[in-house]
């Protein structure tokens, strides 16, 4: 986890869950992710419209939603962080042949939950003109990695994933993968 009030520090996790280089490379990106969001982010007036504790749930009639406008915007940056940084090892051929799968498998996984974000997100009255930047830079990163990598994930399912992904559940419902 990552906290305002522990600025500049990521805590990993790791506890009960296997972890090689693909899981750190994915913490660490998602972690620092938050840190990076804070910091930019640090006067949200500039950047939402709109109060940044409005619940989504308000917003998009998704009752289960307990996030908050911000909290959710957080999340569509923490995507591209984690995704830039999974991509990026892969293009550079850092992973092993199997750490390649878990990591396409960590890719699809973020996908459909950016996919579900950016639908949520899609409200430019909320944003500013620095707010819609981020919405639009999301939006495009998103694309890119579907462009690039879509074939790698689009047939698996993730439907026994926790909020956290797990490898070792993954595999049981993909085992060709």
């Amino acid at each position: 986890m990552a906290a305002i009030s522990y600025h500049g520090t990521a805590f990993i996790n790791t506890e009960g869950q296997p972890h090689d280089e693909v899981f750190f490379v994915e913490d660490l990106a998602h972690q620092c992710g938050h840190i990076i969001f804070n910091t930019l982010t640090l006067h949200t007036t500039d950047f939402l419209k709109i109060n940044k504790e409005t619940p989504m749930s308000g917003l998009t009639g998704v009752v289960y939603d307990n996030r908050s406008v911000y909290g959710a915007l957080h999340g569509l940056f923490t995507y591209i962080s984690i995704l830039h940084c999974l991509t990026k090892c892969i293009k550079l051929e850092v992973f092993n042949p199997s750490q390649c799968v878990e990591a396409f498998s960590r890719i699809g996984f973020f996908m459909r939950k950016f996919e579900i974000d950016l639908n949520y997100m899609n409200m430019p009255q909320i944003y500013t003109s620095k707010g819609q930047q981020i919405y639009d830079g999301a939006l495009a990163s998103f694309e890119q990695v579907k462009k690039e990598f879509g074939a790698d994930f689009k047939d698996k399912c993730y439907d026994n994933q926790p909020y956290i992904f797990n490898y070792h559940l993954f595999q049981k419902i993909n085992p060709t993968f």
